[in-house]
């Protein structure tokens, strides 16, 4: 019965919103771009489409498939929720104003990085690629 309780007490704490630690992000590029490293709105316009290019440089966001990770991404960049961000695109390509990134799965993502220098995406820090550029550190 007293561990049950316990149980029933961790998972009261857990739906009512405990904090709980979350995995740090990394924007990440291609090694050899000269890109500089991006602050938190930069990298929030690139993505919602409000920018194309940083310092005269073209860059092309790609959004990634897992949508735990997406979720994460858009949170610690733009404080947006999945749900906001789907309205959001949906209110733009109906308008005719922009269309989001291509959202493919993180490992086709990260090959992109190393083939085309313009690629801009985002990884769990935990899994940076050694030959990929760190653009923004989010946690």
């Amino acid at each position: 019965m007293k561990h049950l309780l316990s149980r029933l007490f961790v998972c009261t704490l857990l739906s009512l919103g405990a904090p709980v630690q979350a995995e740090q992000i990394a924007l990440i590029t291609h090694r050899d771009s000269p890109q500089r490293e991006l602050n938190r709105q930069e990298a929030a316009d690139l993505f919602l489409g409000k920018r194309q290019s940083l310092d005269g440089q073209s860059l092309n966001p790609i959004d990634i498939s897992d949508e735990q990770l997406q979720a994460h991404f858009y949170d610690a960049v733009a404080d947006m929720s999945l749900t906001r961000l789907k309205a959001y695109w949906a209110r733009l390509v109906f308008s005719g104003q922009g269309r989001p990134p291509p959202k493919i799965a993180l490992n086709i993502a990260v090959d992109r990085i190393h083939r085309d220098s313009a690629a801009v995406t985002y990884v769990y820090a935990s899994a940076i690629p050694r030959d990929a550029k760190v653009l923004l550190r989010l946690q």
